[in-house]
């Protein structure tokens, strides 16, 4: 699927020209919150700065990088890596221009107008979305899933979380689950009878992160927000008349 990067900042108000402040960006079957285009990275033990553009790789210096790193606040992302020249690990600081996803459920309002109580309604249903964010050690993932009831609340429904997870784990679950297709199953290389359970997620910049779990109730540990986001009353046409 295809979604919108927007810079959190305005860049060509800043005066910068390389980086666009809007692009096209092209996910599988999930897609970040927020997205990072890595422009520079210093060298923890040198202090030693070196630019991703290519504008500066061509001139021999940092220029580019140093106006970026003057003009915006830039995400740091601290990692180590394998040096290629001395063949060891490094630690560098890699440093982002951050981008928003404009199409990620974040940017979208909880509803507070509607929703579903227990009354039992005899000429209709909710049509309802729900927004459920995992989250884990800064990776996070919002999954968007509709649910269909009559009389069936929102706490009710989180309430069924264990049941559709189990469900799910065992690779044996209605067409309604929340979580089916959400919950990677995968078995051993090794010890085939071994299962291994995961969830994608992504990290600040967009780097997708499988996190691995053992037990439904580690994979709803990992559950810190259900919003609401739509509901919407059905009504079901008399046949009769």
């Amino acid at each position: 699927m295809n979604v919108t990067a927007v810079a959190v900042e305005d860049l060509k108000g800043k005066g910068l020209k390389i980086l666009e402040d809007k692009f096209c960006l092209t996910c599988d079957n999930a897609c970040p919150d927020t997205f990072g285009i890595s422009i520079g990275r210093r060298d923890v033990e040198t202090g030693e700065y070196e630019s991703f553009f290519k504008e500066d790789f061509e001139n021999g210096n940092i220029k580019c990088f140093d106006e970026y790193k003057e003009k915006c606040n830039l995400y740091e992302k601290r990692e180590v890596i394998h040096d290629i020249q001395s063949n060891e690990l490094k630690r560098v600081v890699d440093y982002y221009i951050m981008y928003d996803i404009k199409e990620s459920s974040k940017n979208r309002p909880t509803e507070t107008m509607n929703h579903v109580d227990t009354s039992v309604c005899v000429n209709g249903y909710y049509s309802c979305e729900y927004e459920l964010l995992f989250a884990y050690e800064g990776n996070t993932r919002r999954i968007v899933v509709p649910f269909s009831s009559n009389n069936i609340p929102m706490h009710n429904f989180i309430s069924m979380f264990e049941d559709y997870a189990n469900d799910a784990m065992d690779g044996d679950c209605e067409p309604n689950n929340p979580f089916k297709d959400i919950i990677e199953i995968e078995a051993g290389e090794e010890e085939p009878e071994e299962t291994y359970y995961g969830l994608l997620m992504f990290d600040a910049v967009g780097e997708p992160q499988t996190i691995e779990f053992e037990s439904v109730e580690d994979f709803l540990s990992m559950l810190v927000s259900v919003r609401l986001l739509s509901c919407t009353f059905v009504e079901r046409k008399n046949e009769n008349g």
